[in-house]
């Protein structure tokens, strides 16, 4: 019951037998398939067809910047392999967010050890195998949720490591790790401020100064996130940092 590969495996079954009663929800043709990834769908569509990263809507509207890139491509790769709006790429695309959903078994029960103990991360990771939502979502939708949540447990874990660290190493990984998150899902990124100065102020306190090896993780981040923001800008011709559709869908809700 300790180990946290008994705790994956479970975890994956147990979505996988869920995937097969629930995967046909995406297969819905009415509104040309809407439900598969709504905007996700639409650009993965786009980029399949050789259109690029377009179109987030029923209509063609041009190159957008309304989501970010990292899981509209894999969405779009399982377009280009097993068919656009397929019962396979259906099948595909949910196997994907359940690997995610379980893995992230993993860095759940390793941040419970780290700050609780074995007793309280062995709860936390059989808690994360059977919890309703994570269960639900990747299931049900095909959007960034289960790919952005791993990524973002891997970098509390990684920040809870690299507290006492000074090695370059492992600051332009920690870099990295936040810039694939940012790309994955920009709103990641609004705790990112707040963790840094966490480390920051912990190896201050215990009279270590961290700024260079904290510069060269940042820099590992803006060189990973730089070719986005560039290209949206580019296609913008104005800068256009991470962006994401909340504004506009208050805006049309309203």
């Amino acid at each position: 019951l300790r180990s946290p590969l008994a705790m994956v495996i479970a975890a994956f079954i147990l979505r996988t037998v869920i995937m097969f009663f629930a995967y046909k929800i995406q297969l819905d043709p009415s509104n040309d398939y809407w439900t598969f990834g709504w905007e996700t769908g639409r650009i993965a569509r786009s980029i399949a067809t050789g259109h690029g990263f377009s179109s987030p809507y029923s209509e063609p509207t041009g190159p957008t910047a309304l989501i970010p890139p990292v899981y509209t491509y894999m969405v779009a790769a399982v377009f280009k392999l097993f068919g656009i709006y397929s019962a396979a790429s259906a099948l595909a695309v949910l196997t994907l967010n359940n690997c995610f959903s379980s893995l992230t078994c993993l860095p759940v029960y390793m941040i419970g050890r780290k700050v609780f103990g074995v007793r309280v991360a062995t709860w936390a990771g059989w808690a994360w195998v059977i919890f309703p939502y994570s269960i639900a979502l990747s299931n049900t939708a095909v959007w960034e949720t289960c790919l952005s949540t791993l990524l973002f447990s891997l970098a509390v874990l990684a920040t809870l490591r690299i507290e006492k660290s000074r090695s370059i190493f492992a600051w332009a990984a920690y870099g990295l790790l936040w810039g694939i998150t940012g790309l994955a899902s920009p709103a990641a990124l609004s705790v990112l401020p707040f963790l840094g100065g966490w480390i920051w102020i912990r190896q201050w306190r215990r009279g270590i100064n961290c700024t260079g090896v904290a510069l060269v993780a940042s820099l590992c981040f803006l060189a990973l996130i730089a070719p986005w923001i560039w290209r949206c800008s580019r296609t913008y011709g104005r800068f256009v940092a991470f962006r994401g559709n909340f504004g506009l869908e208050v805006l049309v809700g309203n």
